[in-house]
């Protein structure tokens, strides 16, 4: 999934400066480990949780683009999901949960434009520009068949705004 998102990368935004996060930081930066041709400018976070999209989307830095991809399986059902454990990997192991992209682009303020899923991993890219040229499969731009969607678009009204980021955040933030 990297090598389709990355290849996105390298044909719509050429010379654009990519908010993303490791490993896909190197893989566009370094042309020898055979994800790109070229070296792509990178912006680099530490994850895709709601506290880090948060953040940068509070600093507003300069970028084109972000690729946004799941940094973990996260299995569609879970067996076991107790409370001390979570907290027990957020502190030793680094543990959070990614936003998934619809929800991490609307709050950096940009568009998806390519979007793939296959057995609990993600990968997406999306623009500030609205009007980039997707040459990708069609349906690449409609997410999973059953992903819940405000007003029947990939965006939310200013009245679920709010809501929509509390529930975010108590879904996506270790309780300490």
């Amino acid at each position: 999934m990297h090598q389709e998102g990355e290849r996105f990368i390298s044909e719509h935004f050429e010379n654009a400066q990519i908010l993303t996060a490791w490993p896909a930081s190197e893989e566009l930066a370094k042309p020898y480990l055979g994800y790109v041709k070229k070296p792509v400018r990178v912006l680099q976070i530490e994850n895709f949780s709601l506290p880090e999209i948060l953040a940068i989307a509070e600093k507003k830095p300069d970028f084109d683009a972000a690729l946004l991809f799941s940094t973990k399986y996260e299995p569609p059902h879970r067996i076991v999901d107790w409370p001390w454990w979570n907290r027990m990997k957020t502190r030793f192991f680094d543990y959070h949960r990614d936003l998934p992209p619809a929800a991490a682009a609307k709050i950096l303020g940009v568009k998806l434009v390519f979007e793939e899923h296959r057995g609990g991993q993600w990968i997406a890219v999306a623009s500030r520009d609205q009007d980039i040229n997707v040459k990708a499969n069609p349906r690449n731009l409609q997410g999973p068949p059953n992903r819940a969607r405000a007003n029947g678009r990939n965006e939310f009204s200013p009245l679920t705004k709010p809501f929509f980021l509390r529930q975010l955040a108590n879904h996506y933030t270790p309780q300490a």
